[in-house]
């Protein structure tokens, strides 16, 4: 929410506002560090996950506001996300027939749950982590989307696509 040069009145001003504008009455204050100050800036995986599940154009996503970094969700990348989406649906409308989408870096598969969501006939979600493999797999399921047509791959993305070019079809989208 904010960094180290942030006043801690700037902060009570800002809930404020929040709370009076939008009637926002939850904060969980995240401050990132320099990580010469904090090693442990990125989160700590010792303490228990603090979760929930966030609704977005009516997919649902699990975030994570403690353990890592970033949540899980890019917020800048929804309209994106929801192109995605369109995408894959005009495709199947022009085409009659639905696409297979190839999400690289896929941090936590929210391009293939929009893709899923707009009628891909497969998704494959690959991933070097598997932490974020697995979350994928969890964002999947809490929208009723997990299947066998929904794959995840741990695997360096380069060295993935370079081992399938010899052995597998062409997907028709990569978001």
């Amino acid at each position: 929410l904010y960094d180290e040069q942030t006043d801690r009145q700037s902060l009570e001003i800002l809930k404020e506002v929040l709370t009076e504008e939008f009637a926002v009455n939850k904060f969980f204050e995240k401050r990132r560090f320099r990580v010469k100050e904090a090693p442990e800036a990125g989160g700590d995986l010792k303490e228990p996950a603090v979760e929930m599940i966030v609704e977005e154009y009516g997919h649902k996503f699990l975030i994570n506001l403690n353990n890592y970094l970033d949540t899980g969700l890019f917020l800048d990348h929804r309209e994106t996300r929801r192109n995605v989406e369109k995408m894959v649906a005009d495709f199947a409308e022009m085409e009659g027939r639905a696409m297979q989408v190839l999400n690289l870096f896929a941090y936590t598969g929210s391009a293939s749950v929009y893709a899923a969501g707009g009628g891909a006939i497969s998704t494959t979600t690959v991933d070097m982590s598997n932490t974020y493999c697995d979350w994928a797999k969890r964002n999947m399921a809490i929208n009723h989307l997990a299947g066998p047509e929904n794959s995840f791959v741990q695997a360096d993305c380069l060295t993935w696509l370079s081992k399938q070019a010899a052995t597998a079809s062409a997907p028709e989208f990569v978001p």
